[in-house]
């Protein structure tokens, strides 16, 4: 299995922030989660930040 980098990925749902984790091999910045997340999710997150191993 790979060690791909996990971003923690902050958005606002029903008036509460919430975060998901997002990782894989495509994903190597917070932008990259970010993308990926409204992508996937059709939500914009408010920020992502890389999550320590």
């Amino acid at each position: 299995m790979e060690n791909y980098l996990r971003y923690r990925v902050w958005y606002k749902s029903n008036g509460r922030f919430n975060n998901a984790i997002i990782y894989g091999p495509t994903i190597k910045s917070p932008s990259d989660a970010i993308a990926y997340f409204k992508r996937l999710h059709l939500i914009e997150p408010t920020h992502a930040e890389l999550m320590s191993s």
